[in-house]
């Protein structure tokens, strides 16, 4: 499927531009009218009454308000929007201050249409609103009958003049990884109860099928894949243009992140889940500090980098374990230094001069990245063998019940492994005030290891919590508990031992990288379970039925495969072919996908000859994870002095990622 990336996303950048220049280029005739894009799914809001304006000048300048989930995707596809189409670009935060000095008259907003954040949007045309003053609204990727009824009843439908969508369901960030960039996803099925986001998926595999043919297989696990096949076979049976393209994709698997939560909570040890942990990705771009990149401005703190194969050091980089990382990196500077002495003395002869000069591109892209990734490389070391780093890490194994490590994630002698070690450290952490997202991820590993902590384990742990971290954080827990992350114990979840013997979940790390058969690596001892599910997902046997049928039940949610009927005089790709390509599978996994299972799913391709392409709602680590379920009680000022606390001081606790 290589490809057919730059193309969509081309299409995708064409789309935005297109939106916003026809916001700012529209009409002035077309007073008070209503442009909308609705897909036919959705209710059509009522038509909001036209209101006696002032035609705003034809140079009035345009302003652009965004919130964070819309600015990731402009900055991700059309970076370029910002010179060549608005002038001035501002946060929801920042919006008041900036339209009241420089005086807007034209303001679009460009937001994801939550609640919130269309309570934010009434807020601000309430206040700005006036004869001179239009508003526009692009709904990113759609609009949804929620916000509609947020803006009419806050009184300001009437106030916009029109509105757009920007249809942006899918972002390809490498030629195996699609995200449908959608964080809430998990929170809003599994705490809010709101299954609505499922469309969102089944949209994009049919939108995925709309290319690359129908898609004969579809086998799921979990309960959110079960709906999602569901959606893709209605909406195949409804569809009035079926797709006539030759099959490409042999099966898709759906994954539910609620089968496997325990993945996310652990620490990855490939070179890139480490950068997402340590600093962050966010749509294929890290910022860094400056200083790990060569002649940096002084005056500027952060840098921006690319994270994908486009950039071959670290696409060799990305799926290694750490132990992995130093060798690599010093073979790599070692051939670049015999390529520069062997460019100069190709210097002397014509022939060996063109040999070099067909080899220089490659030259200057090591140039440029290897230091980059030698100086990250050197600042994770630091954090890999720093004692805090150490003992969370060997807590974390000592809760999977992992014996043996490599020779630098030993068992060092100060820490004792026995049942409570967990416990202990945990309660050491609260102790210490450290950050709440890792106390709370220790902890929810504790609980869906063990099935749960015992009540009086769990109710001490929560008041210690709630006295140490601030009352205001009391959603945040009943949200873990509504997720099953952090429960009371019970027999019938205590699962995870049954599945890890089952599905050979915990295993050493080979000292030699050749002997690597198996990708414990990715947590250094312990293999994603999500992905030993999908291995199982991909080969039915005989009947058409998927083995392991006992073993697959203890995890949450249905199982089971849908077959797509192929249109007449269509055949699957490969068919005809003289030489046969290996098949595609396409592995959707709702709720969130962590770089170290991307790198676990890319090593059994390579062991099966099988090309998985991983279409996600988002890429996560266990503090995102977490951060996504979490809730903070917003009290009034008044009770806040009520109770003599600072609510400057309480705002710069160590809590404050959640």
């Amino acid at each position: 499927m290589d490809g057919w990336m730059d193309g969509w996303m081309d299409g995708n950048g064409d789309d935005a531009r297109n939106c916003v220049a026809e916001v700012v280029l529209k009409d002035e005739r077309e007073n008070g009218s209503e442009i909308t894009t609705r897909t036919p799914q959705q209710p059509k809001r009522p038509q909001p009454h036209p209101r006696p304006r002032v035609d705003a000048q034809p140079d009035a300048t345009p302003a652009l308000i965004f919130d964070t989930y819309s600015y990731e995707l402009i900055i991700r596809i059309v970076p370029e929007c910002r010179p060549k189409i608005i002038d001035i670009v501002a946060s929801l935060e920042q919006a008041d201050l900036c339209i009241q000095q420089k005086n807007i008259e034209l303001i679009i907003f460009a937001v994801h249409p939550s609640g919130s954040t269309m309570k934010r949007v009434a807020d601000i045309i309430s206040d700005f609103r006036s004869p001179e003053r239009d508003f526009y609204l692009i709904n990113v990727p759609r609009s949804t009958a929620l916000s509609g009824l947020v803006l009419q009843g806050e009184g300001v439908g009437q106030d916009i003049r029109a509105e757009h969508e920007w249809h942006v369901n899918m972002i390809p960030l490498d030629s195996d990884l699609i995200t449908l960039h959608k964080p809430a996803m998990f929170r809003q099925y599994v705490v809010n109860k709101d299954p609505s986001g499922f469309k969102d998926v089944a949209f994009a595999i049919m939108q995925l099928q709309k290319m690359y043919g129908i898609i004969p297989r579809i086998a799921y696990k979990g309960h959110a894949g079960k709906a999602i096949a569901k959606f893709i076979m209605q909406m195949g049976k409804q569809d009035p243009d079926p797709s006539h393209v030759s099959p490409e994709i042999e099966s898709l698997i759906i994954i539910d992140r609620q089968i496997d939560c325990v993945t996310p909570l652990c620490s990855q040890l490939t070179y890139e889940g480490l950068i997402d942990e340590v600093y962050g990705i966010t749509l294929g771009f890290a910022s860094i500090p400056s200083t790990l990149v060569p002649d940096s401005p002084p005056d500027q703190k952060t840098r921006r980098i690319v994270l994908n194969s486009s950039v071959q050091i670290f696409n060799d980089l990305r799926g290694l374990h750490w132990l992995q990382v130093g060798p690599l990196l010093s073979r790599r500077s070692k051939m670049l230094r015999q390529d520069v002495t062997e460019g100069r003395g190709a210097l002397n002869e014509l022939s060996e001069m063109k040999k070099f000069t067909s080899k220089l591109h490659h030259i200057k892209l090591e140039q440029k990245y290897l230091p980059i990734h030698t100086n990250i490389a050197g600042e994770l070391k630091k954090i890999l063998t720093d004692e805090d780093f150490m003992q969370n890490y060997h807590t974390q194994h000592a809760i999977l019940g992992i014996q043996s490590q490599s020779k630098l994630f030993k068992f060092p002698s100060f820490f004792k492994r026995n049942n409570d070690a967990g416990t202990s450290y945990i309660e050491g952490c609260i102790g210490r005030a450290e950050p709440l997202p890792k106390v709370l991820r220790l902890l929810c590993l504790q609980s869906l290891v063990n099935g749960g902590l015992k009540q009086s384990t769990l109710d001490f742990f929560r008041r210690e919590i709630i006295q140490t971290y601030g009352y205001e954080h009391i959603i945040t827990l009943d949200n873990l508990t509504l997720a099953g992350l952090l429960t009371p114990y019970s027999a019938d979840k205590a699962t995870f031992p049954h599945l890890s013997r089952a599905f050979n979940l915990i295993d050493d790390v080979p000292e030699d990288d050749a002997q690597l058969e198996d990708y414990h690596f990715t947590y250094m001892g312990y293999a994603p379970l999500s992905v030993r599910v999908v291995e199982e997902l991909v080969k039915p046997d005989r009947s058409g039925l998927i083995t392991m049928n006992e073993i697959l039940k203890l995890m949450p949610g249905p199982h089971d495969e849908k077959r797509q009927h192929i249109p007449p005089g269509l055949k699957p790709r490969g068919t005809d072919d003289e030489q046969q390509r290996p098949p595609i599978t396409v592995v959707c996994y709702v709720g969130g996908i962590t770089h170290a299972e991307i790198a676990a799913l890319r090593f059994l391709s390579r062991r099966q000859g099988r090309e998985f392409v991983v279409l996600t709602t988002d890429i996560i680590t266990g503090t995102t994870f977490l951060n996504n379920l979490s809730d903070r009680l917003r009290p009034s000022p008044h009770l806040e002095a009520a109770l003599g606390r600072d609510t400057g001081a309480a705002s710069s606790r160590k809590s404050r990622d959640l």
